[in-house]
Formats: C-alpha cells, sequence, structure tokens
C-alpha cells in the first residue's frame, strides 16, 4: 500500500524518465522542507523558527487538513497569507481588487 500520493507521484515520474525520457528536477534537501522534515526534523525546525535558516520554500506536505497546514507555518513565522484572502479564489481577488499581492500577502 502506498503511504501517500506523493510516492505515487514520485513512482511515476520515474517511469516517465526511464520510457519517455522526461527530465525531472528534485527540489531536496533543507532549501526545500515539506511537511515530512517538519514532523521528523526537530533540529531544523528550530533552526527556522530561531530565524537561522530561511528556506526557499516550504511545502507543508505529510500534514492533514488545511487547518493544520496553516496553523503549522504560522508557528514556523512562515505564512504570509493575510486572514481575509483565505476563502477567496485568487481570480476572485484580481477581478475585484487588483494587486494580489498587495492585497493578500503580508510580507
Amino acid at each position: 500500500a502506498w503511504q501517500s500520493h506523493q510516492q505515487v507521484l514520485g513512482t511515476l515520474l520515474t517511469e516517465h524518465a526511464s520510457l519517455f525520457g522526461l527530465r525531472v528536477k528534485v527540489l531536496e534537501g533543507q532549501g526545500f522542507p515539506g511537511g515530512y522534515h517538519y514532523h521528523r526534523d526537530p533540529n531544523l525546525m528550530r533552526k527556522i523558527v530561531q530565524g537561522k535558516f530561511i528556506p526557499y520554500l516550504f511545502h507543508m506536505s505529510w500534514t492533514k487538513s488545511k487547518e493544520n497546514k496553516v496553523l503549522f507555518m504560522q508557528q514556523m513565522g512562515l505564512w504570509y497569507i493575510r486572514d481575509q484572502c483565505l476563502n477567496d479564489k485568487a481570480i476572485d481577488i484580481l477581478g475585484e481588487r487588483g494587486d494580489f499581492s498587495a492585497i493578500c500577502c503580508s510580507k
């Protein structure tokens, strides 16, 4: 049995690379941590929370529910979306209010 949809995707990417010559680059390492690191690498999380390390990108995979993902990102100081934009679609924000990043991004 598969543990996550990401394992399935990884397998499919590998298969397509072999069969069809698909070229794939994977963002790995501490510069691109995810939920796996959040749940299993307390030293890295401590560095992020203390501001000693700033990842290029953090994807909160391996975490159930949008609520938990947002909560964990907020706890780490990596959440930059204003509450007013959480339930709106980007196309609606752009159409009604203009500049998405100026309206929705806190940093």
